[in-house]
């Protein structure tokens, strides 16, 4: 099971009950093109109990997954496998019970249904309904705070456990990290793991950088990155230096008339493997 509490959420959707029987299911409620490989989930509710009694809770799933009550983990059926189930029992008292679920798909086929039964169900095991959750059902986003210099959102494994061979749309994601710097200066991997207190290598990795080039003096500039691997800026919302692809440290370069005041500037970056910097100066 992932560290969750290290995670940051891609996505937040509602769902009256845990039964998800097949991926394409979960694809479609998660509004995924293709299959569901390399996701992991949360889940949470509240369990209202009527008559109080023994119940008996029950997981089945394809891969892991583990069932809390009121903190307390009651069923689980963890590791690598086709659908198979954990069950356990436990009283529960009259009135709501916090809930927590946990799964997660390494690749193939993938199912997830909660089910429970005991003296509210007349002992026949049901899909186990939540009558409600705690917080706000949203994806927190990291951002950077207003101020000067430029603000890095990163994406951790855009692509799952596949390579990252070009540009990916960071637009429909939701950065792991935020980080504002006065430059964009990150000279090598170890650099840049280090400003994201990231630990092990800086592998798969995207990273949006936008901030605000204030020109004293018309006239024409010379806007490059340094990457490895692929990288490019934008300057007023057009492309300026390009530097795609998978490669070692390289340097590409553009001219642009730029006028006195200011320009807003995007710098994209995506490390595949290996070794990764991005630099961009003028």
């Amino acid at each position: 099971f992932p560290d969750f509490s290290k995670l940051v959420p891609q996505l937040a959707k509602r769902t009256m009950s845990i039964g998800f029987h097949n991926e394409w299911y979960i694809a479609r409620y998660l509004g995924k093109v293709g299959r569901v490989d390399h996701v992991a989930a949360q889940f949470f509710g509240v369990l209202r109990i009527n008559t109080p009694g023994t119940y008996i809770l029950c997981t089945r799933s394809d891969d892991g997954s583990r069932v809390y009550i009121d903190g307390l983990q009651i069923a689980a059926r963890p590791g690598l496998h086709p659908p198979q189930s954990g069950c356990g029992s436990r009283y529960l008292s009259r009135g709501d019970h916090v809930v927590r679920a946990t799964f997660f798909e390494n690749g193939g086929g993938a199912y997830e249904r909660i089910r429970y039964s005991g003296p509210d169900t007349d002992d026949k095991q049901v899909l186990m309904r939540s009558d409600g959750f705690e917080g706000k059902c949203e994806v927190a986003k990291p951002e950077c705070f207003c101020g000067i210099g430029w603000c890095g959102q990163f994406y951790y494994n855009p692509y799952g456990m596949h390579q990252i061979r070009d540009f990916p749309d960071m637009s429909k994601m939701i950065p792991q990290a935020a980080h504002t710097s006065t430059h964009i200066n990150f000279r090598n991997d170890h650099v840049l793991a280090r400003t994201l207190k990231k630990i092990g290598g800086f592998d798969k990795v995207g990273a949006v950088f936008k901030g605000m080039l204030y020109i004293n003096k018309a006239g024409r500039y010379n806007l490059c990155t340094t990457s490895d691997d692929g990288s490019r800026m934008y300057v007023d919302g057009k492309r300026a230096a390009n530097n795609p692809g998978l490669h070692g440290p390289r340097k590409r370069c553009a001219h642009r008339d730029l006028s006195a005041g200011e320009h807003p500037v995007r710098v994209e970056f995506f490390e595949n493997g290996g070794g990764g910097l991005i630099t961009a100066p003028h």
